[in-house]
């Protein structure tokens, strides 16, 4: 297994979204990772005040179209409830993003229609990628 430290080039990410389970599961792992944390947005303020506090003083944001938009990210990770993750989806993958969320972004039934995020073609070439598990087919 690789270090961030190894890595000349890393890759640079948003997330949105630092409750309890990315707080917990998924922001740690970042270590072991080739990316750098540059930026979060959270609705709640005050928790994604204290997140990028303790990672850095990284720009924080209560929108994650403001983050898109002010930032220069690589890729986004989606750590919010699923229902969400169409719309955000679209919005990253409009922005130009690479997208990663932990679950199907899109019921089954609606892969290809429009709400489905991948039928959305991005502007500069983003990629969408579901961490799918079992439990969720």
């Amino acid at each position: 297994m690789g270090y961030q430290r190894e890595f000349e080039r890393r890759v640079r990410i948003g997330v949105v979204g630092v409750g309890d389970h990315a707080y917990r599961n998924i922001l740690p792992l970042l270590n072991f990772l080739p990316v750098e944390f540059a930026a979060l947005a959270d609705t709640n303020s005050d928790l994604g005040e204290r997140t990028a506090l303790q990672y850095g003083r990284i720009p924080h944001y209560e929108s994650a179209a403001k983050m898109y938009e002010n930032e220069e990210l690589d890729a986004v990770l989606l750590c919010v409830s699923p229902k969400l993750h169409p719309q955000l989806a679209t919005e990253a993958l409009a922005s130009g993003l690479h997208v990663w969320m932990e679950k199907a972004g899109v019921d089954v039934g609606a892969r290809g229609r429009r709400d489905d995020p991948r039928a959305r073609r991005p502007r500069r070439g983003g990629r969408l990628q579901e961490g799918f598990h079992a439990g969720h087919r």
